[in-house]
């Protein structure tokens, strides 16, 4: 099993989004069925409303096979520009365990359609980013766990 927890700290100056498309999002929703599908949906919606497209975040990463690590990530313009680890300072090359909000996303959609894996995930209520989430697979007999917080 392997944690990933996230820390952000917006350094950047996002759009916020006006009441009248969050009420329209909102309305959207309570119109679906509840499903991790949709629930991810709606707070992917969220996260692209805030407008944040520069950032850093601290992830906090447990398990699933690498070494456990908290790693201090900036993002800028939606990519990712540098990672370090907070302990030594060290840098990270970046990867797939390590990625914007848009890429974990992404993953958490990918582990969703996939047939045998389980998907937990919790997510910021105003800005709608995965703050902590773990992904088991169940045919590798691992799962993944990282947070946001």
């Amino acid at each position: 099993m392997q944690t990933f927890m996230i820390s952000m700290n917006i350094a950047s100056n996002g759009d916020a989004p006006e009441p009248q498309t969050l009420l329209e999002l909102r309305r959207k929703v309570r119109d679906w069925s509840y499903s991790a599908e949709s629930e991810l949906v709606y707070h992917r919606q969220l996260w692209q409303l805030s407008g944040f497209d520069s950032y850093q975040f601290t992830l906090s990463r447990r398990g699933g096979g690498l070494p456990a690590a908290d790693i201090r990530v900036r993002v800028s313009e939606g990519q990712v520009v540098s990672a370090h680890h907070l302990e030594t300072g060290a840098p990270v090359i970046t990867g797939d365990a390590i990625g914007t909000v848009e890429d974990y996303f992404w993953e958490l959609e990918q582990a969703l359609r996939q047939e045998g894996g389980q998907v937990r995930v919790e997510y910021h209520s105003l800005y709608g980013y995965p703050l902590s989430f773990c992904v088991s697979e169940s045919l590798l007999g691992q799962s993944e766990h990282r947070q946001l917080a």
